[in-house]
C-alpha cells in the first residue's frame, strides 16, 4: 500500500487535474497532486526527457534501466522494461543492461555511457577517464542530455520506491513511446512586428496554457499538402494538429495521406504532445465511419472534431460539369455532413465542431464557382449541426481563413498569380498558425456561449482594410 493516500483525479482542480486526468491510470499521477506547485514541472521534464530529447530512444532506455536497476526501483525497472520492448529492444540486451553493463551485446558508445551512468548514481562525479570515454562518442548535447536523463531517473526512481507505489499490471507488456527523428520544419519565422500585427501566435511561439487540457480531438485533413518548396511554411491542418496538441489535447490526426499524418504526429509527439496518426478518404462515406469509430477507440472519446478538408478544380462558370461539380461537393461538403454526424453520435456532452471554410464563401473573385458555393453551404451546415445538436450540449461552428500562407496558398498563387499580387491586411498573408489559433478557441471552452457563428479569420481583407506589401 502506497504511503501516502491515491487521490481522487477528479476531484483535483484547475489545469493540473485536467492534465492529470488525460494520463494514463497510473498511481504516481494519484499522488503528485499532494505537490500541486512542482507536479507540472515534474511531468514537463519527464515528457521532453521521452520525446524531446536528441539522445537514441535505445540509448535513452539503457540509461533509465541502469538508472532503475541500481536504485533497486522495480517500478521503475518495470515499466522500462515495458518501454525497452516497445522499441525493439532484445530481451537480453535489457536483461544485460539491469546486471552486466559491459557485455558484449552493447556497443562502445553503449559502454562509454552506461559506465558513466554506474559512475554518476554510485559516485556522484563520474571519474576524469569515464567522462572522456563519454565525450569521445556524445555531442556536447547528448552529454547534457544523458546527465539530466541520470539526475531526473535517480529522482523517479527514488520518488516511487520511498512512496512504495505497485506496479499496475504485472504483465510488463510492450510500451511504445514516439519520438520523431526528423527535425521540426526549418524554416524560421520573422520577428513579432507590431505595427504588422505579427506576435507569438502567429509565428507558432505562443506559450502552452492548457486550454484543451483533457480534450480529445479529431483533426480531419490533419496533414500537409505535398509542394515544390524546399522548405514550406507550416499548413492550416498541420498546425492545429500541433497547436492542439501544445495545449493538452490528445489529437487524432487523419489525412488522405497517412504519412504526411504521421509528419504531424510525429511534430506535436516530439514535443510532449499526444496524437495519433490515421488514414481517410472522405470522399467515401463508409470510411467516414471507419475514421469517427478509430479515432474515438485510439483516444479513448471524442470531445472535438475540426474539419479542414476540401478540394477544388480550375472550372469557371460556363465550363463546369456536373461531374466535377459533384466530386468537390462529395468531399467539401456532404463530407463535412457525415462526419459531424457521425461524430455527434458518439462525442461528449461540452464538445465542439470546428468547419474550414475560405472566405471565398463571400466572395466571387476566384471564378470557381463549385469552390466558393461548397465554402459557402459550410454556414448553413454549421447551423444546422449546431442547432439540431445543442439539446447534446454541443457547439458548431465555422472560421473562414483569407489569404494565408500555407502550402496550398503558395500552390494556388502559383496558378493564379493575381492571387496575392495585391495590397493585403498589415502588408501579409496570414499564417497557418492564426488559424489554428482561431480554431482553438473556437473547440475551447472559452467559446462556450458561441455557436452557428462564421469567425472570419482574414486580417480584415473582406473589409478592405489593406495596405502595399513592404519591399524586401
Amino acid at each position: 500500500m502506497a504511503r501516502l493516500p491515491l487521490l481522487d483525479l477528479t476531484q483535483v482542480p484547475g489545469p493540473l487535474g485536467e492534465l492529470l486526468r488525460s494520463r494514463p491510470p497510473l498511481d504516481l499521477y494519484r499522488v503528485l497532486p499532494h505537490a500541486p506547485a512542482v507536479a507540472e514541472g515534474f511531468l514537463g521534464l519527464g515528457g521532453a526527457i521521452l520525446r524531446r530529447s536528441s539522445l537514441a530512444p535505445e540509448l535513452r532506455e539503457l540509461v533509465i534501466l541502469r538508472v532503475g536497476a541500481l536504485s533497486d526501483a522495480h517500478y521503475e525497472v518495470h515499466q522500462h522494461r515495458r518501454v525497452a520492448r516497445g522499441l525493439g529492444m532484445p530481451e537480453e540486451k535489457i536483461d544485460a543492461a539491469l546486471a552486466d553493463p559491459a557485455s558484449p551485446l552493447f556497443d562502445e558508445r553503449e559502454k562509454a555511457v552506461l559506465a558513466f551512468t554506474d559512475a554518476v548514481v554510485r559516485q556522484v562525479k563520474a571519474p576524469e577517464p569515464l567522462y572522456r570515454a563519454l565525450a569521445a562518442h556524445c555531442s556536447a548535447q547528448e552529454q547534457m542530455e544523458v546527465i539530466v536523463t541520470i539526475g531526473f531517473y535517480m529522482l523517479v526512481s527514488r520518488l516511487l520506491e520511498n512512496l512504495e507505489l505497485e506496479v499496475e499490471d504485472a504483465q510488463a507488456a510492450p510500451l511504445t513511446i514516439e519520438r520523431a527523428a526528423a527535425a521540426a520544419p526549418a524554416q524560421q519565422p520573422p520577428e513579432a512586428d507590431p505595427p504588422r500585427q505579427l506576435f507569438a501566435p502567429a509565428l507558432g511561439r505562443a506559450r502552452p496554457a492548457g486550454r484543451l487540457a483533457g480534450r480529445r480531438v479529431l483533426v480531419v485533413g490533419g496533414g500537409q499538402r505535398r509542394t515544390v518548396d524546399a522548405d514550406p511554411p507550416v499548413g492550416n491542418g498541420r498546425a492545429m494538429t500541433v497547436l492542439f496538441a501544445r495545449e493538452g489535447a490528445t489529437v487524432a490526426c487523419a489525412d488522405l495521406d497517412l504519412a504526411s499524418a504521421k509528419e504531424s504526429v510525429d511534430w506535436a509527439r516530439r514535443e510532449g504532445g499526444r496524437a495519433h496518426a490515421l488514414q481517410a478518404d472522405v470522399s467515401k462515406p463508409e470510411e467516414i465511419t471507419r475514421l469517427v469509430r478509430e479515432a474515438s477507440e485510439a483516444m479513448g472519446g471524442l470531445d472535438g472534431l475540426v474539419l479542414n478538408v476540401g478540394i477544388g478544380n480550375s472550372s469557371r462558370f460556363g465550363t463546369e460539369t456536373a461531374e466535377a461539380w459533384d466530386a468537390v461537393m462529395d468531399v467539401n461538403l456532404r463530407a463535412h455532413m457525415l462526419c459531424a454526424q457521425a461524430a455527434a453520435a458518439v462525442m461528449e456532452p461540452g464538445g465542439s465542431m470546428v468547419f474550414v471554410s475560405s472566405t471565398a464563401s463571400i466572395s466571387p473573385l476566384s471564378g470557381l464557382p463549385v469552390y466558393e458555393c461548397s465554402k459557402a453551404a459550410l454556414a448553413a451546415l454549421c447551423r444546422s449541426t449546431a442547432y439540431a445538436t445543442h439539446g447534446q450540449g454541443l457547439r458548431a461552428n465555422v472560421i473562414a481563413p483569407g489569404l494565408i500562407d500555407t502550402p496550398l496558398g503558395r500552390d494556388a498563387t502559383r496558378n493564379r498569380p493575381n492571387r496575392a499580387a495585391r495590397p493585403l491586411p498589415f502588408g501579409r498573408q496570414g499564417t497557418g498558425w492564426e488559424v489554428a489559433h482561431g480554431t482553438l478557441f473556437l473547440l475551447s471552452s472559452e467559446s462556450s456561449y458561441v455557436n452557428g457563428q462564421v469567425l472570419i479569420a482574414d486580417g480584415g481583407l473582406s473589409i478592405s482594410t489593406v495596405r502595399q506589401p513592404e519591399a524586401a
